[in-house]
């Protein structure tokens, strides 16, 4: 079992290794989140819960194929999901997470769109929408959704990194290090090991 100690040395080395390497660390954690744990019940009186479980099924194989690095596979598992309910989520932001990684954003701009028109509520839509734009240089629109991950779940410290990362890019350095401040408070009160390191190094950089 790793101590304390040795885990912060590792943590280090990584953070620092990715800067030596030329890696943005933005583009490091800015990446799609997929999701999980959402309940969904078949809106039509034609669906049964036979249904049900076949969709949950291609959500499942889905998830795994993503988890294994088979985003093409993944994909089509997804579609079969949505050709049987359309109505759901999480199955757009899945999909749209399996596309982002193979690089079609605008397909995963469109799946995320479709996951917040139908639940939008779901902050991981927003989240994932707002990295996809971000990676596209669509900084406005990131912070827009960012700012609706926040209002959705105001202690979710990368809302506020990801914000203040879009920021950094339109040339606001002062809301920019205001958000990465309050995202550093959050990761570390939530006990996240990589997100303050990371932060930390951008705010040398900014201040």
């Amino acid at each position: 079992m790793k101590t304390p100690r040795i885990k912060k040395i590792i943590l280090g080395f990584l953070v620092n290794s990715m800067l030596l390497s030329g890696v943005t660390l933005g583009s490091f954690l800015l990446s799609p989140e997929i999701s999980v744990g959402s309940e969904h019940e078949l809106n039509s009186q034609d669906f049964n819960s036979e249904t049900l479980i076949k969709v949950r099924a291609y959500l499942r194989k889905g998830h795994n194929l993503y988890l294994s690095g088979h985003n093409e596979a993944a994909i089509e598992a997804y579609n079969k999901a949505i050709e049987i309910d359309p109505s759901w989520g999480q199955l757009y932001v899945n999909r749209g997470v399996s596309r982002e990684l193979l690089g079609d954003y605008e397909g995963a701009l469109v799946d995320y769109t479709e996951a917040i028109r139908l639940e939008s509520t779901d902050a991981s839509a927003y989240s994932n929408r707002g990295n996809c734009l971000h990676k596209l240089g669509e900084y406005d629109g990131a912070i827009d959704d960012f700012t609706e991950v926040i209002r959705l779940e105001p202690n979710n410290a990368y809302g506020f990194y990801g914000r203040g990362l879009a920021y950094e890019k339109l040339g606001n350095t002062q809301q920019a290090i205001k958000d990465l401040e309050v995202a550093l408070d959050l990761s570390r009160s939530q006990g996240d090991e990589l997100l303050p390191y990371v932060i930390l190094h951008t705010l040398q950089r900014l201040r």
